[in-house]
């Protein structure tokens, strides 16, 4: 849900790139982000950055590179969850370690306000933004723009049938033809649902 009044110069649409873990792949995105003059978020692990004496060819980057990266550039550094926990299935104690030793250690490490947040695996219920508000993050997002859910997750997804492959093969939701997808959108703004 979008505010109109709220957005800059009362546009009424917003595009965002938002992307998660600190992988080595951020580089050359954010090389073709800062070519095009384009913003992103990127939503960062503290507590899961690559040891400094493994191989950096694949996966997350090490402190250091992801400091390199990130910090003093134009892009938005955010909150995506300490050890990259399943948001809804912890303790109320344990997200909010979670969310505010991510936040913490994002704030001291690279000079920045984290107001936004990512849920891992896009899990979420009401007590998660709910603790989210009490640890002062101001929006976050999920990760798909139906309620498809993740494959990793033992139960199947009411919306699972939604999915079909259209004449080049492609898998698109049905809810995108139908315009259900106000119903589970990608984006909750925290405040005022």
């Amino acid at each position: 849900m979008c505010i109109r009044d709220s957005l800059k110069d009362g546009k009424s649409k917003v595009l965002t790139f938002s992307y998660d873990d600190g992988v080595v792949q951020d580089k050359r995105l954010m090389e073709i982000f800062d070519c095009h003059g384009l913003k992103g978020t990127f939503n960062i692990n503290s507590g899961l950055y690559r040891p400094s004496d493994t191989d950096g060819s694949s996966g997350r980057m090490t402190k250091g590179s992801c400091l390199a990266l990130y910090k003093n550039s134009n892009h938005e550094v955010a909150v995506h969850g300490f050890k990259h926990l399943w948001p809804a299935k912890i303790s109320s104690v344990e997200l909010l370690q979670e969310i505010l030793e991510d936040r913490k250690a994002i704030e001291k490490d690279y000079g920045v306000i984290a107001r936004g947040m990512a849920y891992a695996y896009g899990n979420y219920n009401a007590e998660v933004i709910d603790t989210l508000k009490k640890c002062g993050i101001v929006y976050s997002r999920g990760n798909r723009a139906c309620a498809y859910v993740n494959r990793r997750q033992k139960s199947p997804c009411k919306y699972r049938r939604n999915f079909r492959q259209n004449h080049k093969g492609h898998r698109r939701c049905k809810c995108a033809d139908t315009q259900k997808i106000s119903q589970a959108s990608e984006c909750k703004i925290l405040q005022g649902g």
